[in-house]
């Protein structure tokens, strides 16, 4: 499964569109964040599945890939 959307980000005093892709492929499970990300960006991986777990919306058991763009 493929999904594509644009989304907006703070970048100093100025704000920036990206696009975000994610992708479900069928393997063993795991969540990673590519792109043109920084170093706090990367580590936000963590904080992106603890908070979905908060809201009830657990990652499913499949490879899930997110693209920054």
């Amino acid at each position: 499964m493929f999904c594509s959307m644009l989304s907006g980000i703070v970048s100093g005093a100025a704000g920036c569109i990206i696009q975000v892709e994610a992708e479900l492929r069928s393997g063993l499970p795991y969540f990673t964040m590519v792109g043109r990300l920084s170093n706090e960006a990367k580590e936000s991986r963590h904080r992106v599945e603890s908070a979905l777990r908060a809201l009830g919306c657990p990652l499913p058991p499949m490879k899930v890939t997110v693209n920054l763009s």
